[in-house]
């Protein structure tokens, strides 16, 4: 009942779409409070054109999904005064960039705190037969997590490692057997739980 209670927020929580534009070229990503319940969610991303939006709670249910087609940019209103009062999650996914900021409902006001919003940029992965370089800007992270497996699901490597500002990692593949395996990147820490993955086939 909880669960499909939520769900039917969804149907009142769109209100509104308008276009404008901005000056740069990085993605931009700006939300401000417009009432007691509800927000402005302001986008750019020159390079994809698509994003993708999501809202999660606590338990990390996904109350709502959906992606926009972006012109240059895009202004999105949203209500949340059917939420109960508790603790969300807003993620806005750029393709390159990850935007993640906390919400909260108390006593039906919502509350944003706009120095708690973390930025997720995505791995690069370079492979070739001898080598997979693995590189990330870590500016609001501490530690990720690596796990090399293979077609079968044995674990070749698994081990997790704090990170500075950048992250760069060089695995050696020339020990490994011919066949398919997958290096996988999570992270797991304020709230947050991602994984990026890049599989790789290794010939004989």
């Amino acid at each position: 009942m909880m669960k499909s209670t939520l769900r039917n927020f969804v149907l009142l929580l769109l209100l509104s779409i308008t276009t404008t534009s901005f000056a740069g070229s990085n993605p931009k990503f700006s939300i401000q409070k417009i009432s007691k319940t509800a927000f402005v969610l302001s986008l750019k991303n020159e390079k994809e054109t698509t994003v993708s939006v999501m809202l999660k709670d606590l338990s990390q249910y996904v109350l709502l999904e959906e992606t926009l087609t972006l012109p240059k940019a895009t202004h999105r209103q949203y209500n949340l005064k059917n939420l109960p009062e508790g603790e969300y999650t807003l993620i806005v996914d750029f393709g390159s960039q990850i935007k993640v900021q906390p919400l909260k409902m108390d006593f039906n006001e919502l509350h944003i705190k706009k120095s708690d919003l973390t930025t997720i940029y995505k791995p690069v992965f370079n492979f070739d037969q001898d080598y997979l370089d693995v590189n990330m800007l870590c500016v609001d992270l501490n530690k990720v997590r690596f796990e090399f497996v293979d077609e079968a699901g044995n674990v070749n490597y698994s081990k997790t490692e704090k990170v500075e500002d950048t992250f760069g990692r060089r695995f050696d593949l020339s020990q490994l057997g011919p066949g398919k395996y997958k290096l996988s990147l999570a992270i797991s820490e304020k709230g947050i739980n991602r994984s990026f993955s890049k599989e790789i086939t290794i010939e004989e």
